[in-house]
């Protein structure tokens, strides 16, 4: 009888060693990377979302059947270095500042924070703590 167990065992590690390539192969995951943006916005009569990974723009929505599967939005890589920190229909923001809008093809530089003024205050101590009090 423990024979018989060993050989079933034995059976079993050589098929598992066996398959393990194939098996390898297809158990890879869709999109390697990091997302670096994910958005929620209404899109008709359900809702679309996306997000960034290795820096091309994806989207799926909700509530047509042409868009179910996740897709690229945009065939070319958002240019620039800088992390992505705004995401949606067409358009991304860089956390250096800079806005793109995809538009006929590529990605347009439509408008930039980086040069806005930070509006600030000096203030006294005093000044502060009798303003909270």
């Amino acid at each position: 009888m423990a024979a018989r167990k060993t050989l079933y065992t034995c059976a079993a590690l050589l098929c598992l060693t066996l398959a393990s390539p194939f098996g390898a192969d297809n158990a890879r995951g869709g999109a390697a990377g990091t997302v670096e943006c994910a958005a929620v916005d209404a899109f008709g009569s359900g809702i679309a979302w996306f997000g960034v990974v290795n820096r091309y723009l994806y989207w799926q929505c909700s509530s047509s059947t042409s868009c179910l599967a996740v897709s690229l939005y945009a065939t070319a890589p958002i240019p620039g270095t800088a992390p992505v920190v705004g995401c949606g229909f067409g358009h991304v923001v860089l956390a250096s500042g800079e806005v793109y809008s995809w538009e006929g093809g590529s990605w347009v530089l439509v408008g930039d924070f980086s040069g806005a003024p930070v509006p600030t205050q000096q203030q006294s101590w005093g000044q502060l703590k009798a303003h909270y009090r």
